[in-house]
């Protein structure tokens, strides 16, 4: 079995993103683990992130982000945890990358006693957005970023 760390990506492959409504819970993106592959996310990850509205104005600082997993088959995901989008409110993606922020951008994608979220083949992390506007993944310098240890 070869073990390596991989960066996912808004582009990438296995994710697919959605378009929020806005005013409430959307999905705005999952992350499909192609098979003969499993995922593993740290608990907790560091994640890049950087949200606009159609207008392209940053999306509101009280917006949240939920975490669900979901099994091949199932209808839906099990609820990991959330963390708040103000952590990352007026950082540009430089400031993010900058290890001074770490602690920021550092968020648990659940319970804080689980090291680790293990995602098998066909399983999908999910990321849900509570915001009073609609994400628009399309505009310019959004942003999301995270690690995977890939196995295959």
């Amino acid at each position: 079995m070869q073990t390596r760390t991989r960066k996912i990506i808004l582009t990438s492959e296995e994710v697919t993103r959605y378009t929020p409504r806005g005013n409430g819970l959307d999905k705005l993106l999952e992350i499909e683990t192609p098979r003969g592959t499993v995922y593993t996310f740290t608990n907790p990850s560091a994640i890049i992130l950087k949200l606009y509205d159609a207008n392209g104005d940053e999306v509101p600082y009280n917006t949240e982000i939920l975490v669900f997993k979901r099994r091949n088959g199932e209808d839906f995901g099990t609820f990991l945890g959330k963390f708040p989008y103000q952590n990352y409110y007026g950082l540009s993606e430089g400031d993010q990358r900058n290890i001074k922020y770490i602690h920021q951008i550092t968020q648990m994608l659940g319970a804080s006693d689980v090291g680790a979220i293990r995602n098998p083949a066909e399983h999908t992390l999910e990321f849900w957005v509570d915001s009073p506007v609609a994400v628009d993944l399309s505009r310019a310098g959004t942003r999301f970023e995270i690690t995977a240890i890939e196995q295959n």
